[in-house]
């Protein structure tokens, strides 16, 4: 038995992945692997600060409309309008906030920078 179990584990880091260990490391929304130069990096820096900037207003919007859905729902009567109308806003923000930094970040990549940025644009967006 005890054969066994040592065959197995060594058949199973023989056919382990050794890819996982080639890989980089990678960091949530690092841009390192772009290799992006001086301008860019220069540029990209002042897009990612008004991103956090707008995504800090859309924070604060959230809770906003997190109150205002609260305070509906204990009114007397429910307003499904204004829910709606809440969460309209809230998500033409989100939409105007990606939309304004994927822009900006296409006129900066090149076309390999953004084959590479594509594959990462989800951590980009609005939750």
């Amino acid at each position: 038995m005890k054969y066994l179990l040592v065959f197995l584990l060594m058949f199973n880091i023989a056919l382990a992945d050794d890819d996982y260990y080639e890989k980089e490391h990678y960091y949530s929304k690092d841009l390192s692997y772009l290799n992006l130069s001086d301008f860019q990096m220069r540029t990209v820096k002042e897009i990612i600060k008004e991103y956090r900037e707008d995504l800090k207003e859309y924070r604060r919007l959230k809770n906003e409309a997190y109150q205002k859905k609260q305070r509906l729902f204990l009114s007397r009567e429910f307003d499904a309008k204004k829910l709606r109308e809440i969460n309209s806003k809230l998500s033409k923000k989100s939409l105007q906030i990606e939309e304004s930094f994927l822009k900006k970040m296409h006129k900066v990549l090149n076309e390999q920078q953004r084959l590479k940025f594509v594959w990462y644009i989800d951590e980009w967006e609005i939750e």
